[in-house]
C-alpha cells in the first residue's frame, strides 16, 4: 500500500491533470507511468517519519517520454539524494528504493508544463542528464522564468553574475534584465556553470556563423545551452542538427522555439527512427537523414520529437500505423503537425472515444481526421469534445459526421468561425435554412473568415461582374469564394470586365493556372499571357481594383456592426491575431 504522502499527491496530481488543457499532461495521466522525486515519502532505511497529505509545491510535466518530476518540500524532512535512476520508473517500484529526491524550497506554488528543470545541485544535474541519455526527458531552459512572469514575480542573477551578463548583453544586442531573470531562473548550480561556460559557447556559435542578434535571442529563451562546454552539449548538438542539412542559424532556430531540446546529450536515437520513417514514406531520392531536416527546417519546433529515445517514439509511431494509416500518408500528416508524431496510444484511444461519444464515429473517424486535419492533436480533449457538441447542437448528429468525414479539418476552428460564416450569410439575404443547406453541401464555408478582406473582395467582385446579389453569390457559388487567391478570383474578373469577355466559365477563372487561362480563346482574343500579367501587376494602381479593396473594407465594418457581440469580439480577436502574425513576417 502507498504511504499516504505520495496517495496524496496522485490525488492532486489526478485532480490537477484532469483540469488541464494541456496535452502532455492528459497524456502522461493516461499512460500511468511516472518518475516521482518527492522530498516525502517512506523509503526503507530512511530515518524520517513522513507527515500526511503533503501538497506537492511544484510539477514539471516532460515533453518526451513520460516523465514527471515533483518536488515536495517540508523543512523537517531530509532524503537522500538519487544517483542514477533508470529511463522510466513506475510508482512502486521507485517507493522499494531506499533513496529519494531533495526537494527544493525555491520552488514553492509552481506549476509547470515542461521537462524537469534542474534544483537539486550537482547531483540534480547527474539525474537529469541520466534522464535525458536514456530519453526518459530533458531539462527546460526556465520554465521559472515563465512562471514568474505571469505572476508579476522577477528574479534576478546574482551580483557577482552582473558584470558578465551585462558585457554577454552589451556584446550580442539583448536586454541585460531579461538576461538576468533568464539566468537567474536556471537555479544556483547552473549559474555557476553559465558563469564558466557561457563566453566560450557563445564564441563558438559566433564563429560558426550565428549572427549576434540570433545569439542575443538564444541566450534570453535557451540560456541552459550556454551551461556545458562546447564539445559537451552544443558543438555536439550542433554537430547532429548539421549532418541532416541544416545550416547553424536554422539548428540555432530549433532552440530558439524549444529551448528544453538544449538539456537532451544526443539527438541520434530518435534521427534514426525518423529517418527510417521518412523514408519508407517519401518517393524522393534525397538521403533520409536530409528529409528530417527537410522536416526541422520547416517545422523548427519538430526538434521536441529528436528528445525521445528510440523505443517511444517507434512505438508512438507504431500506434499511428496500427490505425490504418500508411508511413506515406503518416509521413504527410506529419509534414503539416508534428506533434502527430509525439502522440502516445492512450492519447490517441481517448482522442476516438470523444468522437465516438459525440458524433458516433469513433475509432472509423479517427485516421481520418489524422490524416487530413493532424492538427487536432494540438487540442486538448475538452476542446474537441466542446467543438463537436457545438456543431451537432445546430446541424444534428448525423449531418455533423458527414460533414467532419468529409472536412476533418472543421474540428480544428473555433466554433465562432462557423457560427460566424453562418450569420454572415444570413446578413447577406440567406434565411436560416438556406444557409445551414449552403454549409452541408460544402463544409469548407464553414472553415473561411468571411469578414477577411480576400472573400469580401471576391464575393464584391462576383456580385458586380455577374449581375448577382450578395445572397445569390452565398447560395450559387460559395465554393468558388472559400480559399480561392483575390489576385485570382476577382482579378481575373476585372481583366475580363475591361476586355468585354465575362463569357468565360467561373470553373475556368477559379481553377485553371495563368498558362491554362490564357489559353482560352476569348483571353488569346485579348491579348493572351503576357496582357493577363501585364494587367495583375498593375492592379494595385488600377482605380477599379482600389474601388474594389475599398468596397470590402465599408462592407467588413458593416458585417461587423451587425454581428453579435460575442461573435463580434471574437472575429476582432482573429483579425489582431492576423494582424500580428503578419507583423512577425
Amino acid at each position: 500500500m502507498l504511504p499516504l504522502p505520495l496517495a496524496a499527491l496522485g490525488r492532486e496530481l489526478d485532480a490537477r491533470l484532469r483540469g488541464s488543457d494541456d496535452n502532455t499532461a492528459a497524456v502522461l495521466y493516461s499512460e500511468s507511468r511516472l518518475i516521482i522525486c518527492p522530498g516525502i515519502v517512506r523509503c526503507p532505511g530512511a530515518k524520517h517519519k513522513p507527515q500526511p497529505a503533503m501538497p506537492p509545491l511544484f510539477l514539471a510535466v516532460a515533453a518526451g517520454p513520460v516523465v514527471i518530476h515533483a518536488s515536495l518540500s517540508s523543512p523537517s524532512t531530509r532524503c537522500a539524494r538519487p544517483r542514477a535512476l533508470p529511463r522510466l520508473w513506475d510508482a512502486r517500484q521507485w517507493m522499494s528504493a531506499p533513496r529519494c529526491a531533495a526537494a527544493s524550497s525555491d520552488d514553492r506554488g509552481m506549476l509547470e508544463a515542461g521537462p524537469p528543470t534542474a534544483h537539486c545541485g550537482s547531483r540534480g544535474r547527474q539525474l537529469t542528464d541520466t534522464l535525458d541519455s536514456s530519453g526518459g526527458g530533458s531539462l527546460t531552459s526556465n520554465p521559472r522564468a515563465a512562471t514568474l512572469s505571469r505572476q508579476g514575480r522577477k528574479l534576478s542573477a546574482p551580483p557577482g553574475l552582473e558584470a558578465q551578463l551585462a558585457q554577454l548583453a552589451e556584446q550580442y544586442g539583448c536586454s541585460r534584465a531579461a538576461l538576468s531573470q533568464a539566468v537567474a531562473a536556471l537555479g544556483t548550480s547552473y549559474q555557476a556553470w553559465f558563469a564558466e561556460h557561457s563566453g566560450d559557447v557563445a564564441a563558438w556559435l559566433s564563429k560558426q556563423g550565428v549572427d549576434e542578434a540570433q545569439l542575443g535571442r538564444l541566450l534570453l529563451r535557451c540560456p541552459v545551452l550556454f551551461t556545458w562546454p562546447v564539445e559537451q552539449r552544443a558543438g555536439m548538438l550542433f554537430g547532429q542538427l548539421q549532418r541532416l542539412g541544416l545550416t547553424v542559424a536554422e539548428a540555432a532556430c530549433c532552440f530558439e522555439r524549444q529551448p528544453f531540446a538544449a538539456g537532451t546529450p544526443s539527438f541520434k536515437p530518435a534521427t534514426g527512427v525518423l529517418a527510417e520513417l521518412f523514408a519508407a514514406g517519401s518517393k524522393s531520392s534525397v538521403p533520409a537523414e536530409q528529409l528530417v531536416g527537410s522536416f526541422l527546417r520547416r517545422q523548427p519546433a519538430a526538434i521536441t520529437l529528436l528528445i525521445y529515445g528510440a523505443e517511444v517514439l517507434q512505438e508512438r509511431i507504431e500506434s499511428l500505423l496500427q490505425l490504418g494509416l500508411s508511413k506515406a500518408q503518416l509521413v504527410v500528416a506529419a509534414k503539416g503537425a508534428w506533434r502527430l508524431l509525439s502522440m502516445p496510444p492512450a492519447r490517441l484511444a481517448a482522442l476516438a472515444g470523444v468522437l465516438q461519444q459525440e458524433l458516433g464515429g469513433g475509432r472509423a473517424l479517427l485516421p481520418k481526421l489524422l490524416r487530413f486535419a493532424p492538427r487536432v492533436v494540438s487540442c486538448s480533449l475538452e476542446t474537441v469534445r466542446a467543438r463537436a457538441q457545438a456543431l451537432v447542437q445546430v446541424f444534428r448528429q448525423q449531418a455533423t459526421l458527414d460533414m467532419v468525414g468529409t472536412k476533418p479539418g472543421l474540428l480544428t476552428v473555433d466554433s465562432s468561425v462557423w457560427q460566424t460564416a453562418l450569420a454572415v450569410m444570413q446578413l447577406c439575404g440567406l434565411t436560416e435554412k438556406q444557409a445551414m443547406g449552403v454549409a452541408r453541401n460544402n463544409a469548407d464555408v464553414l472553415r473561411c473568415n468571411w469578414l477577411a478582406a480576400g472573400p469580401l473582395s471576391n464575393r464584391l467582385a462576383l456580385e458586380r461582374c455577374m449581375q448577382l446579389t450578395a445572397g445569390q453569390v452565398y447560395e450559387r457559388h460559395t465554393g468558388y469564394l472559400a480559399g480561392r487567391s483575390t489576385k485570382r478570383l476577382a482579378g481575373r474578373l476585372l481583366f475580363l470586365q475591361h476586355h468585354g469577355l465575362l463569357l468565360v466559365g467561373l470553373r475556368d477563372i477559379c481553377v485553371l493556372n495563368d498558362a491554362q487561362f490564357a489559353s482560352l480563346p476569348p483571353v488569346q482574343a485579348a491579348g493572351g499571357l503576357p496582357a493577363l500579367q501585364a494587367f495583375l501587376e498593375g492592379l494595385e494602381s488600377n482605380p477599379a481594383w482600389r474601388e474594389l479593396q475599398a468596397a470590402a473594407v465599408a462592407e467588413q465594418a458593416r458585417l461587423q456592426a451587425l454581428l453579435p457581440p460575442d461573435l463580434r469580439q471574437a472575429a476582432a480577436r482573429r483579425q489582431q491575431a492576423a494582424e500580428h502574425s503578419k507583423e512577425g513576417e
